[in-house]
Order: C-alpha cells, then structure tokens, then sequence
C-alpha cells in the first residue's frame, strides 16, 4: 500500500545480504543475521499469513498502551480507529497463542524449511 513499506523491505533484505558476504572488506566480520520478521499491519494485510507468535505480557501491554496514547494519529485519526486495532489485534493474536496478548509475525517462505538429524 506504501511505497516507503516497499522500499524499506528491499533495503533491509539487501542489508542482510551484504551484510552476511565475507568477501567484502570492513571493520567487523561478516554475520548472516535471521529474519526479517515481518509485522501484521492493517496497511499490508494481504497474504499476510501468522507464523511466529510473540506473548506481549501485562507489563508490555501496558507499556505500549502508554506509548500510543502519546501519538495523536494513533487516537484521533477519523480514518482509521490505530489503537482500537492494534489493542484487539494483540488480544486475537494473544488467544491464538493461548496467551492473554500476543503479536504475530511472518518470514520468508525460503526460512521456513526444519531440518533435522536422520534418525536411524
């Protein structure tokens, strides 16, 4: 929906790439970071299919609830009701993962591959 959404995921995709070569010349070594983990979002909704679950604790939830009430869209916007989607949204979530709040997250489909040891 956002170019800028767009735009960031191609930039942090690059950033993990490079980031992992080890034939390029820098200060520290290469290092092949997980992820990214992508957030639900109204914006972006679709596809968009819940994979890790997250448990945001009481003393979490009430952090974040102090933190949007400091951004005025986040409460007054006459567009979309934020806070009244993003709190229902960590409560759906939370019962989804068996847990009082939760928030989920997607990755890439080439990361969701478990291998293990044969077993003999």
């Amino acid at each position: 929906m956002h170019k800028d959404h767009s735009l960031t995921h191609h930039i942090v995709n690059q950033a993990q790439f490079y980031a992992g070569l080890a034939s390029i010349t820098r200060e520290l070594p290469a290092h092949w970071a997980g992820g990214p983990y992508y957030a639900e979002n109204w914006e972006d909704p679709t596809d968009f299919k819940p994979y890790i679950y997250v448990e945001v604790t009481e003393e979490g939830y009430g952090l974040w609830d102090r933190a949007i009430n400091h951004h005025w869209f986040a409460l007054n916007s006459t567009s979309y009701p934020y806070k009244e989607y993003y709190s229902h949204l960590k409560r759906i979530r939370g019962i989804d993962a068996r847990k009082k709040y939760a928030e989920a997250f997607n990755i890439q489909e080439r990361e969701k591959r478990i291998i293990r040891n044969t077993i003999i």
